[in-house]
C-alpha cells in the first residue's frame, strides 16, 4: 500500500472511530495566542468573531442552506486551531512516546471542529437589519456591470 492509500484508509478508519472525545484543556492548549475564534448567530446571519471583532459574516443573504452555512462557519472558526494542531503533531511525532498524546489531541480537535454551528432563530430571521445594508442591493444584483 502506498502512502496515499494509507492516508485514505486512515481517514475512513478515523471516520468510523466516532464519537471523538472532547477535551477542552487540550483544545485550549492548541489554540493560538490571541484567543479563540467564535461563531455566533446574530441579525439573521452567522458571524465569526475574534477578540470581539467581526471577522466574517457567513451567508448574510441566505443564498445557501443553513446547514452548509454552519459547516462553513465552523470550519473558518476552527482553522487556527487545526493549523496549530498540525504543527504541534508534527513536533510531537518526533518522539514515539508521544503517540497517545497525539491521538488524544487529534480526537479533541476533531470534536472541536465538528461542533454544530449556532442555529438562527426565528427572531434572527425576522431581523430588518439586512434591509438597511447598502451592500445588500449590490450582492443581490446579478448584473456584473453594476
Amino acid at each position: 500500500m502506498n502512502d496515499a492509500q494509507k492516508i485514505t484508509t486512515a481517514f475512513f478508519d478515523a471516520q468510523m472511530a466516532r464519537p471523538y472525545v472532547a477535551n477542552v484543556g487540550l483544545v485550549e492548549a492548541a489554540t493560538p495566542p490571541g484567543g479563540e475564534w467564535l461563531c455566533e448567530a446574530a441579525n439573521g446571519r452567522l458571524v465569526i468573531t475574534w477578540n470581539g471583532m467581526d471577522v466574517a459574516h457567513i451567508n448574510p443573504y441566505r443564498s445557501f442552506p443553513q446547514s452548509l452555512a454552519g459547516e462553513v462557519s465552523m470550519g473558518i472558526r476552527a482553522a487556527p486551531v487545526m493549523d496549530s494542531t498540525l504543527r504541534i503533531i508534527l513536533s510531537l511525532a518526533a518522539d514515539v512516546d508521544n503517540l497517545a498524546l497525539i491521538a488524544k489531541l487529534a480526537s479533541a480537535v476533531i470534536a472541536y471542529v465538528e461542533m454544530p454551528a449556532p442555529k438562527l432563530t426565528s427572531s434572527d430571521d425576522e431581523s430588518d437589519e439586512d434591509e438597511d445594508d447598502p451592500d445588500r442591493d449590490i450582492a443581490m444584483n446579478d448584473d456584473p456591470g453594476m
